[in-house]
């Protein structure tokens, strides 16, 4: 293995191998120290023991089993790095951009950028990560979802083609490699120890990245001593804006257009006409008279509903091209490009393409916006995939609900308040 892959970088290793003189820069450290893990930072059960009597942490089992005759080994990341000479972008911020910019620019404190969907928030990173590559830093940017990286690499990648990239994530194919930026999903960070400068976050909100005890020390530990962390997300929570003393408000979308309204229709037995094989009413009029015009995404509460709403268009409308994807589909990813390539014309889904997902000349549906799963601020994201491009800024968000909901309401009047903060420009008062 090459010196360079312990950069910044955790290796499992057992205590009979480590031998520090061997390699002087080395640092080990017991993989299970005082009863936690040293590489999820979580308290180790007492019962987490295997027949020889050997601990092991439970928490981060799905990156490898720790026990406590492991040690983790890590050497000092050295930033040894080319000279930066330039990123290749023709485009211009907006100035409502550029104060973002600005903004984070003017400090190196941790900062957190509130952005409404559609506001251009990757574009701002540009000269965010230009600025640290040119200090020869290493960059990290990561998301909680694959869906949200695959969408990240091409943009980032087209912009820094000669910048050594490591693209990492829990189906990727290629092996990790030292490199000065690294896309990855936030459950890589686990691997990295001391490791950036600067770490992005972005859908810092997210599931599952959101609330996850397995990965509350991660961002903290992947970063140095002095390194900063940037955030983004166009829903934050409470707990995100007080944590973060520096923040950036962009209320506005790029294009200038507002965000999509959401229209509720109450449908009391839709389930029941699901089941059925039978689509709801106004469902059933949008694909007659959309047809083959508009791409559309509809989502669905739970797994199980993906393919009863699959089955069920295919039956009404069968020249209609349908499929139906979920987190626990293993074409996943084939069907998302699929869509993209515009090769079909509705895709069937759940939350999990709520966010990260930018799709020109989409409608989106939302069938039971009133069930637990579907909150507030996921029903924002849902509306935000909506006129993402200048091409077609406006589009259809139709919530399908059994009963009337809080959540639905809720949403439409956060959606309705954005608006009038965009109206407002740079006399917002979020």
């Amino acid at each position: 293995m090459q010196m360079s892959n312990f950069y910044g970088r955790l290796l499992v290793i057992g205590k009979e191998q480590f031998d520090a003189n061997q390699v002087p820069r080395l640092i080990g450290i017991p993989a299970i120290k005082n009863k936690r893990c040293q590489r999820c930072f979580n308290k180790v059960a007492r019962q987490w023991q295997l027949p020889n009597g050997e601990q092991y942490c439970r928490w981060c089992l799905q990156f490898g089993r720790l026990t406590t005759k492991q040690m983790l080994v890590t050497i000092a990341e050295p930033n040894s790095f080319p000279i930066f000479t330039g990123w290749q972008w023709d485009g211009t911020l907006t100035p409502a951009q550029q104060r973002v910019v600005n903004e984070i620019q003017s400090h190196q404190q941790n900062h957190l950028i509130w952005a409404v969907t559609g506001a251009g928030k990757t574009e701002i990173l540009f000269p965010i990560i230009a600025q640290a590559l040119h200090k020869q830093q290493r960059i990290c940017l990561a998301a909680p979802r694959i869906d949200v990286i695959l969408e990240l690499v091409p943009r980032i990648t087209a912009v820094f083609p000669t910048i050594s990239t490591a693209i990492l994530y829990g189906k990727a194919k290629e092996p990790y490699r030292y490199s000065q930026l690294v896309i990855c999903t936030t459950h890589q960070l686990i691997n990295f120890r001391a490791a950036f400068d600067l770490l992005i976050i972005d859908e810092i909100d997210s599931f599952p990245f959101a609330n996850n005890a397995m990965l509350k020390y991660v961002p903290k530990l992947a970063l140095k001593e002095n390194g900063r962390l940037i955030a983004m997300t166009a829903t934050p929570s409470y707990r995100h804006l007080l944590t973060f003393c520096h923040r950036s408000y962009l209320p506005a979308r790029f294009h200038g257009f507002a965000l999509p309204t959401i229209k509720r229709v109450v449908v009391p037995k839709w389930r029941q006409l699901i089941k059925n094989n039978q689509l709801p009413p106004v469902l059933a009029k949008y694909l007659k008279h959309n047809g083959q015009a508009q791409q559309c995404l509809i989502f669905v509460p739970t797994i199980r509903e993906v393919a009863l709403v699959e089955k069920a268009i295919q039956q009404r409308f069968g020249n209609l091209k349908v499929m139906g994807v979920s987190a626990q589909d293993p074409e996943r990813i084939q069907k998302v490009q699929l869509m993209r390539a515009q090769q079909i014309q509705y895709l069937v889904t759940t939350t999990i393409l709520e966010r990260g997902v930018t799709l020109p000349d989409i409608d989106v549906i939302i069938l039971g916006a009133d069930h637990v799963n579907f909150t507030s601020r996921s029903l924002i994201q849902i509306a935000g995939r909506v006129g993402r491009k200048v091409s077609r800024p406006t589009g259809l968000v139709l919530a399908i609900v059994s009963q009337p909901s809080w959540q639905v309401w809720l949403a439409q009047i956060t959606i309705n308040w954005l608006n009038y903060q965009a109206r407002k420009g740079d006399k917002h008062e979020l």
